[in-house]
């Protein structure tokens, strides 16, 4: 898998890569790097990219100096500044105050940049005819978009990359060297950093390579010039034509005109002809100001111009490739890195599925809870105590009223449990699409699930297999739970709600109370509080007495704390129920999405019937 990066992240990785394998204890166990992973990474080079940026920032910093060598070779203001002065000193005109017309700095200059446009040109052609003649294949330029796997440039330009600039760099940074090393591993790190760089960085370092030589050559050419002003401004200098073979005018005339016609003519001087060549021919030759002039112009048309555009398109062309250096994630460096980190991503995908059927569980229990007390408690339980409060009666009939009215309950719990289960599969399914689609900080498909393919709607082959996956596991899970709670729990209902409404606590309670002073005292210690309690249920109290014993405000209290304990019976017993469900349920659901999701091939998967 080849993932292109920035120039700046991808030489990021590169230079931790070359810390961690030229100095072994530099490097990480997977386990820490995968712990110390950030979950809202997106894909392995993402994740890649965060580990080195962190790495260079805390424990690798000292070398993070070394990054500069990623942006070499560089032409900044001041590596230009030599040339022009090399320009600037080496235009001497010599020890007379006669410059040849043609013999000079300025037309050795033009003559060799002239050559140097010669050899650009054919060299593409020569290059493609080696190759064919070798039987080597012609590799087409790929596109920027999808850049290739690129061959180490060769000859000179291939020694300056490999050898020249890393060790210029050392001996230029020798404090940034002493501050990396720690050690005298610094050279090492930076070798071996700069030749992984060449072999992702292609034709970039390359680029940089021509883009300063031809700023360079610009620099140098208008030195020259410069040079040439200056010392016309303290010197007074003719320009002469001396040669012991050239002495015809015309000839003279004729070389002049190919050489510097193209620069009279932008000057808007005429060209030369065989009066200025036999003037040049004489002992003190022309006033060479206006010839200096023409041979300015030459040096801009010919060297400055095409050296800038050239300039300028290899900056264009080095700031497009460092837009997308491809780095290869299948090598052994990488595959070593996140191997670990794939074991830690499993891991955190089961504990979260596990989460997600936690939750899912806890929501199925608190939605039967509350539809219970809402259609059984307070529709037909609460009306049930309002009557015995206006009506009076026993407490032994309002237990069997309210004991009927849960066994009449019956079926529309076991309706209910039927949605609920359905709603319980739909929920556990979106969470698990949700968990699934942060793809825990590694997204692509050799790592988990591309978030792409794991929209909250179902949707897609990876949609359908969560659902699937869900589907079986309730079927063959929560199906025994709600047979269980419509034959065994639902059979045992109102007495589980009766025992939290009618305790001691409930109406009896409030009888008890209600009727108090020493009779019920000396009674209680009489008879004994069960007994007495027994007696209390059977005992008919008259309208007027359950009025008192139940007045407004005790009655609210009432029925607002057996709603809380009515909730509280439902939940706790349907979770009791579900709490063994929950593993078996995870490592179901798990077991069978791992074989379906690309996660599957990090790990083997879990022989037929071994939930893992």
């Amino acid at each position: 898998m080849t993932t292109p990066l920035r120039s700046a992240d991808a030489a990021k990785i590169l230079l931790v890569r070359a810390i961690e394998e030229t100095v072994p204890a530099s490097a990480l166990a997977p386990e820490a790097d995968a712990a110390a992973s950030a979950q809202d990474a997106h894909g392995e080079a993402d994740w890649v990219l965060r580990r080195a940026a962190h790495r260079l920032d805390h424990d690798l910093a000292g070398h993070r100096p070394l990054l500069q060598l990623a942006a070499a070779p560089h032409a900044p203001g001041i590596a230009l500044a030599l040339p022009f002065l090399l320009g600037a000193l080496a235009n001497s005109f010599g020890p007379t105050a006669q410059i040849h017309v043609l013999y000079n700095p300025i037309a050795v200059l033009v003559a060799w940049n002239l050559a140097l446009y010669a050899v650009l040109a054919i060299a593409p052609f020569a290059w493609r005819a080696r190759r064919v003649r070798s039987g080597a294949p012609v590799v087409v330029a790929q596109p920027a978009a999808a850049p290739a796997h690129e061959v180490r440039p060769g000859g000179a330009r291939g020694f300056l990359l490999r050898r020249m600039i890393p060790s210029f760099f050392l001996r230029l940074h020798r404090g940034a060297r002493e501050t990396a090393a720690s050690a005298s591993q610094s050279g090492a790190v930076a070798r071996r950093f700069w030749s992984l760089w060449l072999d992702a960085a292609g034709a970039l370092p390359a680029a940089g390579l021509r883009r300063w030589l031809h700023a360079s050559a610009a620099a140098l050419a208008v030195g020259a010039v410069a040079g040439m002003f200056v010392r016309g401004v303290f010197f007074e200098y003719a320009m002469v034509w001396r040669s012991t073979f050239v002495r015809d005018p015309e000839s003279v005339a004729t070389l002049l005109r190919l050489v510097l016609g193209p620069a009279r003519l932008v000057l808007g001087d005429p060209l030369p002809d065989a009066a200025d060549a036999t003037q040049m021919l004489g002992a003190d030759g022309v006033p060479a100001a206006a010839w200096i002039g023409a041979w300015a112009v030459t040096a801009g048309l010919f060297v400055v111009a095409p050296r800038s555009v050239l300039a300028l398109v290899a900056t264009l062309r080095q700031r497009l490739r460092a837009r997308r250096i491809p780095l290869h994630f299948e090598d052994a460096y990488f595959e070593q890195l996140l191997a670990g980190v794939h074991k830690v991503q499993i891991e955190r995908i089961e504990a979260a599925i596990g989460d997600d059927v936690r939750s899912a569980t806890a929501q199925l229990a608190d939605s039967i809870a509350e539809f219970v007390c809402l259609r059984l408690y307070d529709e037909r339980l609460v009306p049930k105590l309002r009557d015995f409060r206006a009506s009076g009666g026993s407490v032994e009939a309002l237990e069997d009223e309210m004991e009927a009215a849960c066994q009449a309950f019956q079926p529309e719990l076991d309706a209910e449990l039927v949605r609920a289960r359905a709603a319980f599969e739909t929920t556990l399914r979106l969470a698990i699409e949700r968990t699934l689609g942060q793809d825990f900080g590694l997204g692509e498909s050799k790592v988990a699930v591309h978030a792409g393919e794991l929209p909250v709607a179902l949707g897609g082959a990876v949609g359908r297999e969560i659902s699937n996956a869900v589907g079986a596991a309730v079927s063959t899970g929560v199906a025994l739970v709600v047979a269980t709670l419509s034959g065994g729990f639902g059979h045992h209902l109102g007495a589980a709600i009766l025992v939290a409404l009618l305790h001691t606590t409930g109406p009896v309670g409030f009888l008890i109370g209600g009727l108090g002073g020493l009779v019920v005292a000396g009674a209680g210690w009489y008879l004994g509080r069960d007994r007495m309690a027994r007696e209390m249920r059977s005992l008919k109290l008259p309208r007027w007495l359950a009025r008192i014993v139940l007045r407004e405000g005790a009655l609210l209290t009432l029925v607002a704390d057996g709603r809380l304990q009515c909730r509280a019976a439902v939940r706790d017993r349907l979770a009791a129920e579900l709490e063994p469900l929950v593993p078996q349920l995870a490592e179901e659901i798990w077991a069978k999405l791992r074989r379906a999701l690309p996660v599957a091939a990090l790990a083997p998967a879990a022989p037929e019937g071994d939930a893992s």
